[in-house]
């Protein structure tokens, strides 16, 4: 009998140790985040229910905030109206949970800082973008001096998306070059190629086109690109800027563009094509031709453009730099975008949040906003192509930037965190 009590008593601690230490975790690793930034003086809540006591302390002992009380080592407090952190000084330290003292329950990083204050855009400005090297865009046929139609880029085994990096030794800075290098070249070269992500040697034999006698591979290549897209801030202390929200792409193959130069210019938007369902609006605009490049690009990423502005670009609805809000602060409900639809300039429109994705790990749908400013519903129907990089703003806090629309519903597109495009200029 006392064999069978002991039993069950075993089993019943081996539930509870199962439940305390695996299950209760990860649970709760779903309420909290990783990483949580607060201004100095200032409050960060982190929003959840669970009816439990904890263990807080700090991992180096730095004294934080945590719900209105002072903790560094062993603070007990109720886990059932979330957490609320604060800090009087600037800090960076490791906030640890634990259940009972025992089972940690999760460790975030918690940094405190000054504002961060950047210029908002919503200028409307344009890109000249020169790719590394030549992009395939596709392969081709042509008959050679012995009456064949040949395609010796399409033997060779090279695919549209490839970038063509080196041909015979030398460095490819573009399509030109790379044709020159081909053009009296009779026997096999070596190229190297970047296929997705990876560099790689190919051998090619062109041939003679018996159309001008020139030899060529039977390919269709690029090396630079342009377009209208809107400026989301400006960094006042490095003049470090960021545009877009997303990466340039290739038109036709959709591939992330390698960049080896590019630039911004003012541009003037003329014309709108209002957004339809089913059918992305766009924005027509064109380069200022009396104005000078605004700057350099330095990245192009999925989470935009980014590079070193040369001046501060006017902006009619905020000339004074904003601080930006982190996920933490950003709240459903009403917000702003900063956008140049017209000759008129910045303007600022009536959008709301309607969901917010908080994240762990980057990604460029944070946010899913819906326009609700019949001004902007009048003239555009909503989000269109050219808009993004539209700064999002909630309670005089830069929070995004708007990045896709969505093609059934032009009212309503996605946005990237400021957080996550502000790290992607400060990485290297």
């Amino acid at each position: 009998m006392k064999h069978k009590f002991f039993s069950a008593i075993s089993y019943v601690l081996c539930g509870l140790f199962f439940a305390f230490n695996f299950i209760l975790p990860q649970n709760t690793g779903a309420f909290l985040p990783d990483r949580i930034y607060v201004d100095v003086g200032k409050q960060a809540q982190v929003e959840f229910t669970l009816p439990i006591w904890a263990s807080l302390s700090t991992s180096d002992g730095t004294e934080l905030s945590v719900n209105g009380s002072p903790v560094s080592q062993g603070k007990t407090i109720s886990l059932n109206q979330g957490l609320t952190i604060a800090s009087d000084k600037a800090v960076d330290t490791e906030l640890v949970i634990k259940l009972g003292n025992l089972f940690t329950l999760k460790r975030i990083q918690v940094t405190a800082s000054d504002d961060i204050m950047l210029y908002p855009g919503g200028q409307s400005i344009g890109v000249a973008m020169y790719t590394k090297g030549a992009l395939v865009v596709a392969t081709g046929e042509f008959t050679n001096q012995n009456g064949e139609v040949v395609s010796p880029g399409k033997e060779a085994g090279l695919l549209p998306g490839d970038i063509v990096l080196m041909a015979d030794g030398k460095e490819v800075k573009g399509a030109d070059m790379l044709s020159s290098i081909i053009s009296n070249r009779k026997e096999a070269l070596s190229l190297r190629i970047i296929r997705q992500g990876e560099e790689q040697e190919i051998s090619i034999l062109p041939q003679m086109d018996a159309s001008d006698n020139r030899y060529k591979m039977g390919l269709w290549v690029r090396d630079s690109t342009a377009g209208i897209g809107t400026m989301t801030f400006i960094d006042p202390k490095t003049m470090g800027f960021g545009s877009l929200g997303h990466a340039i792409t290739d038109v036709d193959l959709r591939e992330v563009l390698l960049l080896r130069t590019g630039e911004i210019i003012p541009a003037t938007v003329f014309d709108v094509i209002p957004g339809q369902v089913g059918k992305p609006g766009e924005l027509c605009g064109t380069f200022m031709e009396d104005e000078k490049s605004a700057g350099t690009i330095s990245k192009n990423t999925d989470f935009g453009i980014f590079g070193t502005a040369n001046r501060i670009l006017g902006n009619d609805a905020y000339d004074q730099p904003l601080p930006i809000a982190f996920q933490s602060e950003i709240r459903t409900g009403p917000c702003t975008i900063l956008s140049t639809i017209d000759d008129g300039g910045v303007k600022e429109y009536d959008c709301e949040i309607v969901r917010i994705n908080r994240q762990k790990n980057k990604s460029t749908k944070g946010l899913v906003i819906k326009v609700t400013d019949p001004r902007l519903l009048e003239t555009t129907g909503g989000i269109v192509q050219g808009m993004s990089g539209s700064p999002i703003l909630q309670n005089g806090k830069i929070v995004g930037a708007v990045t896709h629309v969505f093609i059934n519903d032009p009212q309503r597109g996605y946005g990237v965190f400021i957080e996550w495009m502000l790290e992607e200029l400060q990485n290297p």
